[in-house]
Order: C-alpha cells, then structure tokens, then sequence
C-alpha cells in the first residue's frame, strides 16, 4: 500500500487513536492556554459604563420662522424658495459629539485629557483613579518631561480614538431617543464625563445660537429702520420676533438643545472584561489548536513523502 492510499484510508476511528496516541499533548497543551486565560482576565482592569436617555428639543427655532418671513419677502420679489427640513436636532447632536472639535473643546477641561489618556488602575475602596506616573503627576496636575524636555502627554489624535472607542451614542428613529453611554476604568468618571457631554453640548448650542440671534436681530432692526415698504417690515418684524424667542430660550433654558429623560448613574457592576468567556474561548482555542498540532505531527511525515514524489 503506497501512501496515497494511506491518506485515503484515514478515518475517523484511526484520527480518535491519534487524539488518544497523543492526549499528553492535548492535555498539556490546552492546560497551558486555560492558565494563560485565566491569567490574562485577571489583568484586565474592570470596565464600567455610565448611560443617560436623552430627548432633543424640536420646539421650533427661529430657523424655521426666519426661513418663513424670508419665503415671505421672497414671494413678493416673485421668488419661490423650496422649504427644506435640514438636519434633524438627533443627527446634529450625535454627529457633534463625535466629532473632533467637541472632544477638543471637552478635553480642555481640567483633567479630563489625563482622565482619558493616562489612567492606570482604578481603587474601588477609595474610589480614587490612580495614573500612570511614569507620564503624569496627578498632585501637580501636569505632564512628565522625557531626557530631552519633551512633554510625554498622549497624541491627541489617540486621545481621540480612544474617546471614540469608549463614547456610544445611538439615535432611536422610532422613538426619537437618543441613548448615550460612556465607559471607564472609574465608575464615577464615567458616570460625570456621560453629565459633562451633556451639559457641554447644550452649552455650546446655547451660545451659538445666542451669538446668532443677537446679531440678527442687530441686523432686522437696521432693516427695518431703513425699509419702509409695509409688507417687508411685516416679515423683519416676525424673524425680530422669531430671534426674541430663540435668544430668550437659550438665555433661561439649562438644557436647551436636550433634555435628560434618564440621567447618567455610576454603575454599580462592571460590563468588562467578561473573564468567564475569555477563559473558556482561551481554553477552547488551546484545545483546537492542540488537536491540529496532533494531526499535523502525526501526518506530516506521510504528506511530505507525497510532495517528493
């Protein structure tokens, strides 16, 4: 019998006797990648995520009233003026706090960059952070030297990436929800950075439309005091209006652009690492992998005579 024939003859009682041949192995082998498992989960620093519901404020704005007197003006000119819905205020707060300038603006914030790039372990007994001081001194709240006087604080754009990774923000279409969620080695830094999102995103629209309306509405009146066609100073009139409200809003309203259905809590339990899965998929790999190698050890001789004739 050639080992042609050898190879066709294999079934599965003789691949059982070579599992059995060499159990040794398999036992060891997968042993090994079960402690290795079990050592890598005990390692890994806990993960805690803080969550909060959100609602967008779609009362209307003055963008959509100014939108009506300028359709207004326009009809008079003879100019129709196709009303478009835009952005919705969901996509424009999800794509915003994903986005580069708002992690820019938060991360200014005291320790906020180093809460975010240089924490090495978390204390639940004293519920401190504990950093990395090899890169930051969290008592003089400032970044460490290397030999040639270069900063060691963290790329931002990996600071960035690493803010990605952690932030989740999903828009519910059917609902109109917005659900956010933060995770963090500190239970209560996740639980406050979650608040600070919020609070910094509804003040940074605040603002700007503050700006916006204030500096309409010096414009309307310029208008308005220098047209005296009646039914033009009809719509100034209703955009100086729309302004009024829209300033007013933002000037008295905390959460102005979303409000807080649920707000963010400090997570009591931990949502990673899940170390009972990684020990059994690092077992369960081991285990495969160590039935390859036996096959392979015990074939191989007999594949390597086929590739020589």
């Amino acid at each position: 019998m050639n080992n042609n024939d050898k190879l066709e003859d294999i079934n599965l009682y003789e691949i059982i006797n070579v599992f059995l041949k060499r159990k040794f192995l398999i036992i060891t082998l997968t042993f090994i990648s079960a402690l290795s498992a079990v050592f890598y989960s005990l390692n890994q620093q806990d993960i805690y995520q803080s969550s909060a519901i959100l609602v967008a404020n779609n009362s209307s704005s003055s963008k959509s009233n100014n939108l009506s007197g300028l359709s207004s003006m326009a009809n008079l000119a003879g100019i129709n003026l196709q009303s478009s819905s835009g952005v919705g205020k969901e996509d424009l707060a999800t794509e915003m706090i994903k986005s580069r300038g708002f992690f820019n603006h938060i991360a200014k914030l005291e320790s906020v960059y180093a809460n975010l790039t240089s924490v090495d372990s978390y204390d639940p007994i004293s519920k401190k952070i504990i950093y990395d001081e090899k890169i930051y001194n969290p008592t003089t709240n400032q970044w460490k030297l290397d030999e040639n006087g270069n900063s060691l604080k963290p790329n931002l754009y990996k600071a960035y990436e690493n803010y990605l990774f952690n932030v989740k923000i999903i828009h519910d279409k059917k609902s109109g929800f917005l659900y956010l969620s933060f995770q963090h080695p500190s239970p209560v830094f996740a639980r406050n950075f979650t608040s600070l999102i919020i609070t910094e995103l509804n003040l940074l629209m605040k603002n700007k439309d503050l700006a916006q309306s204030t500096k309409a509405i010096e414009y309307l009146y310029d208008q308005l005091i220098n047209d005296s066609y009646i039914a033009i100073n009809k719509s100034i009139s209703s955009m100086i209006e729309s302004n009024m409200y829209t300033k007013m809003m933002a000037s008295i309203e905390s959460e102005y652009f979303v409000s807080l259905v649920d707000k963010p809590y400090e997570p009591e339990f931990k949502v990673a690492p899940i170390r009972w899965l990684i020990c059994i998929i690092g077992t369960l790999s081991g285990f495969i992998f160590s039935l390859f190698l036996s096959l392979i050890l015990n074939y191989y001789p007999i594949l390597s005579k086929n590739l020589r004739v």
